[in-house]
């Protein structure tokens, strides 16, 4: 499963690039993280994430046995896809996957608000995400300049994730849990399709939004690292690390059986007595946090950007938790950019805060019928999950 990774194609958008011949022979030797190869940087940038993530936590910290069942054997068409090249594996996944999924629903040209509309196949709407166009657009980003400001001299002490983070988001949850070829290959698969995904779902979006940059309000922006060509709005980075952190989470949580998975469950705080999991939870949306943050840290995205993106991630990750464990229902996931001129983007306003004026800047309503999955797929999440209950030291 391993070659499942080479994805040179994607300019190193998710991090999996990155790994420079992991699959041949002669790079065994080597020691790499989930994303990339260990160095200096990764190091520097893994250990400032674990002081910004991390709370005192308790050394006594012990994982709940999950629950893994007793599946059926894999369907047929699995003992033909494992014979397949790696290459070849890696695009029935990604076909698979998109099949769960209607196209984008994209509003026209000249409309004074955008709404754009993520359905499942099954027609229902899984995220609403309303934004400004035109001058309003330009003038709600113009407002967020002195937040963009305001994170800026934080730049050198986040550097090293800043510049990682690049290219490679997979090594900083890999420092979570396992995440490697070896220990958790199927695991693996699965979050690369998710992340080759969610670039061809982003980009059209951002394209056709095609919101500025703040560098293109002042020259005294001056970002960190290089300001991508495409428009800013929603953060790609947002959008793919809170699919991650939300699947992450699903994979090491015992869901009622029965029961829907519900995406604000990963946001519980640490030490919640009703948490039935295996990973501290709170501790990968505090990454996934972090990872959105560092972009506009860099100078290379608005707040605002930062919660559409990760309104559409978590979306997504529930909605995809929700269709290969089978069940009945999953939450359509509504957000209004036209909010957002004086907020920053912070855990507690990701995690459902209340407005001022009532209700939630994040609202979900269990409305979404997920469809039937490949049984590739389903095959994939059982064997990811049973990689997450054989690396916990589970009582």
């Amino acid at each position: 499963m391993s070659s499942l990774n080479g994805r040179n194609g994607r300019n190193g958008r998710n991090g999996r690039n990155g790994r420079n011949g992991r699959n041949g022979r002669a790079a065994l030797d080597d020691v790499f993280h989930a994303g990339g190869v260990t160095d200096i940087v990764t190091s520097t940038a893994l250990e400032t994430t674990m002081q910004g993530i991390t709370s005192p936590w308790d050394p006594a910290f012990k994982f709940k046995k999950l629950r893994t069942g007793n599946p059926p054997p894999p369907d047929p068409s699995f003992e033909a896809f494992e014979r397949m090249e790696p290459f070849f594996r890696e695009n029935i996944v990604n076909n698979a996957l998109n099949r769960l999924f209607a196209p984008l629903d994209l509003p026209p040209k000249g409309t004074t608000n955008q709404t754009v509309t993520l359905r499942a196949n099954t027609k229902s709407p899984l995220v609403e995400a309303t934004m400004p166009a035109g001058a309003s657009l330009k003038k709600l980003l113009a407002s967020q300049m002195g937040l963009v400001k305001a994170w800026a001299p934080t730049r050198d002490e986040r550097l090293e994730e800043i510049m990682l983070q690049q290219t490679d988001t997979l090594t900083f949850f890999g420092a979570l849990t396992f995440l490697d070829d070896f220990r958790t290959p199927w695991t693996l698969a699965l979050l690369d399709a998710v992340l080759s995904w969610a670039t061809y779902i982003e980009m059209p979006i951002k394209h056709h939004i095609d919101a500025p940059r703040p560098i293109q309000f002042s020259p005294h922006v001056q970002p960190a690292i290089p300001t991508p060509t495409h428009g800013t709005l929603p953060s790609g980075h947002a959008l793919e690390a809170f699919a991650v952190a939300t699947i992450l989470h699903a994979l090491t949580t015992n869901t009622p059986s029965r029961s829907e998975y519900n995406a604000i469950a990963a946001f519980e705080e640490d030490g919640n007595p009703d948490r039935d999991g295996g990973l501290d939870n709170y501790l990968l949306m505090r990454l996934a946090n972090r990872i959105a943050e560092n972009r506009t840290i860099a100078g290379l995205h608005f707040p605002v950007d930062n919660f559409v993106g990760a309104a559409m991630g978590i979306a997504v990750g529930e909605f995809i938790v929700n269709a290969l464990t089978e069940k009945n229902q999953s939450g359509l996931y509504t957000i209004s950019a036209l909010e957002f001129a004086a907020v920053d983007f912070s855990i507690t306003a990701a995690r459902f805060a209340t407005r001022p004026q009532g209700g939630a800047y994040i609202v979900r309503t269990p409305s979404v019928k997920p469809p039937a999955p490949d049984p590739i797929l389903l095959e994939i999440w059982r064997r990811a999950r049973l990689e997450a209950a054989a690396n916990s030291m589970a009582e």
